[in-house]
């Protein structure tokens, strides 16, 4: 994965225990079944949060940080 023109790695048991711990998180605040916008870059972050969301059983909506307010309110509506 890159991330800001460096390489960034992620073994399958960091990806694996950082999305979970992502999840227990999510849980504790955002009911099953709600959905969430995902907005940040492509990188390790990103797949973080995106299988964390889904292991809470929660619906994504990844949109991209580069989107400006009106371009993000319309993809969200």
């Amino acid at each position: 994965m890159c991330e800001r023109g460096r390489a960034e790695h992620l073994t399958w048991a960091a990806l694996a225990a950082g999305a979970a711990a992502v999840s227990r998180r999510l849980r504790m605040d955002v009911p099953a079944g709600s959905a969430v916008v995902l907005v940040l870059p492509d990188g390790p972050l990103f797949y973080l949060a995106f299988l964390g969301a889904l292991a809470a059983e929660l619906a994504v909506l990844p949109v991209s940080p580069d989107l400006t307010d009106r371009e993000l309110r319309a993809s969200i509506e």
